[in-house]
Formats: C-alpha cells, sequence, structure tokens
C-alpha cells in the first residue's frame, strides 16, 4: 500500500491485498521495469542451483490457504505469505514475502522485489508490466495477476500454479464470520442488520476509512454518513475477529456500501489484511483502495 499519491481504484479481497492478485501495488512507487529482449536469459545461478520440491511447496502453500479459509486472524495471514512466498526460487521476492510476513513488509515491496528479480528471466512475450512502458491504471489488476502467475509457471510448473492461483481466488470469495452481536442493540431488533432504503448499496455515497501508523499500532479513522464517524486503535497483531467487535457498534448501523480504504503512511500488509478482513465480516465487501 502506498502513500495518498498512489492512487489506483480496485476492488480488493483480504489474500488478494496480500499476494498481489488485484495488483494493488503495482501502480505505486516501482523501479524501472525491465526492458524486453529476445529470448530467455540464463537464471541466476545462486538461487536456481539448489535442489527443491515443487509439489512439496506447492502442498504447504495450499494447506495454508486452506487455514486461512477457516479463519482471517493475523497469525493464519502471516502463514499464508510465509508458506506461499517460499514457491518462489529469488531469494529478493522470497524474502519480500517473508518480511510481510514478519509485519516489516508492506505490499509495494513485495512487487517492487518479484517483479526486478523475476521479470529479466521471463521468455518473450512477457507480461506487461516487464515492458517498458506504463501499464493503464484499470489493466494493472490483470497485468499483476499475469506476472505472479507467469512467475509461479516458472517455479512450480504450469499445474502447481494453477493449483496455488485458483486456491487465492477461492480464499478471496470465502465467506466472511460474522462478528459478534452488539449488545447495545435496541430490544427486538439486532446491530447485525444495518438500516435498509430503497439505495442499491453501489449507489450510495462510500464510507472513508484512513489507517495511519500510531507507534506500533494501526489508528482507524471513520468518515460516515451522517454522524457515524469513529476513531479506533488496532493493536498490532490483533485477530481479525477482534477488530471486527471494535468496530461493530458503529459499522453495523450502516448499511453496507462501499468503501474508500485509505493509507497515510507505511502500513504492514498484514495489518493491512486483518483490518479489510473485518470489513468484510461487517458486510462491506466492495472495497477501494487509494
Amino acid at each position: 500500500m502506498g502513500a495518498l499519491a498512489c492512487r489506483p481504484f480496485v476492488r480488493v479481497s483480504v489474500l488478494g491485498l496480500a499476494i498481489g492478485i488485484v495488483g494493488l501495488a503495482s501502480a505505486c512507487g516501482s523501479p524501472p521495469a525491465a526492458t524486453e529482449d529476445a529470448g530467455r536469459p540464463a537464471r541466476t545461478k545462486t538461487t536456481r542451483s539448489v535442489r527443491r520440491d515443487p509439489d512439496q511447496l506447492t502442498r504447504v502453500c495450499l494447506q495454508a490457504i486452506a487455514r486461512a479459509r477457516e479463519s482471517g486472524e493475523g497469525p493464519n495471514l502471516q502463514d499464508v505469505l510465509r508458506r506461499c512466498g517460499d514457491v518462489f526460487r529469488e531469494e529478493p521476492c522470497r524474502g519480500a514475502y517473508h518480511l510481510a510476513a514478519d509485519r516489516r513488509g508492506t505490499l509495494d515491496d513485495v512487487v517492487n522485489a518479484c517483479k526486478t528479480a523475476y521479470c529479466p528471466q521471463l521468455p518473450s512475450p512477457r507480461p506487461a508490466l516487464c515492458g517498458g512502458r506504463e501499464v493503464p491504471r484499470e489493466q494493472k489488476p490483470a497485468a499483476w495477476r499475469a506476472l505472479f502467475r507467469a512467475m509461479l509457471e516458472l517455479d512450480v510448473g504450469r499445474e502447481n500454479g494453477d493449483r496455488i492461483d485458483r486456491s487465492f481466488a477461492a480464499l478471496a470469495d470465502a465467506p466472511a464470520s460474522r462478528p459478534s452481536p452488539d449488545p447495545s442493540a435496541p430490544a427486538g431488533g439486532s446491530a447485525e442488520s444495518p438500516p435498509t432504503g430503497d439505495a442499491p448499496a453501489a449507489d450510495l455515497p462510500p464510507l472513508v476509512v484512513t489507517m495511519t501508523p500510531n507507534g506500533g499500532d494501526v489508528r482507524i479513522d471513520l468518515e460516515g454518513p451522517g454522524n457515524e464517524n469513529g476513531t479506533w486503535t488496532m493493536v498490532a497483531g490483533a485477530p481479525d475477529t477482534q477488530v471486527r467487535d471494535m468496530l461493530a457498534p458503529t459499522f453495523q448501523r450502516i448499511r453496507p456500501r462501499p468503501v474508500l480504504l485509505r493509507s497515510v503512511g507505511r502500513i504492514e500488509v498484514v495489518d493491512s489484511m486483518v483490518i479489510v478482513s473485518a470489513l468484510r465480516g461487517l458486510g462491506f465487501q466492495e472495497i477501494r483502495v487509494q
């Protein structure tokens, strides 16, 4: 996630935000892309001479994704970053995933490291992000996914790469767990049933949610409709269930609608994942990142 100057508008899923399926970070602060040349350059000896078992690495990654489908809590999401990052041979790319898993890296860091490491190795024609031309904003999600799939095919083969790619897509569509009931809900009603109206959710004004580093924690600010505003502090490493319960008393009074999620400063990948998971658990499925 970048600063406010970086403004890709894309629909975000929990793991798409972290792994790059939606291509969020490809618009932000990228280093110069590798230029196109004929054929496939020789692979890097230092990282590709080590014996690896692509099938085993794929199995471990898929098992981590399966666990994360059961719970969006931070440790499981961190495990996906770590185990699925292991499938990549190139240390700069793999290391960027590991740093993100340890809450020491942003999505920009992951995308930039992997693009730099892999673009020179891919055969022609290379994915658009490896070219010298700027990819239009609306094409960047598909462009990053194309590069992501090409990296997987190079390192674990097409069949394993397809399995990982499909599993990430399934994880993004996994039902979000419901928040705990709000004890302050009025009798005869439920805070889990947001107010209804005539306007479709997509036509309602978006909520603006801002994430700001606050020491080692994250401050969450809401600019909602009417007087539905608020400020919360998410303790670093908190599970998404805790964040959902913290936000629920306010967000459950608001009809689900698009959310504009902004970051000010450096927000770690895992913290972003947890906040997105919490918002989805509260019924806000369409999240746009600025």
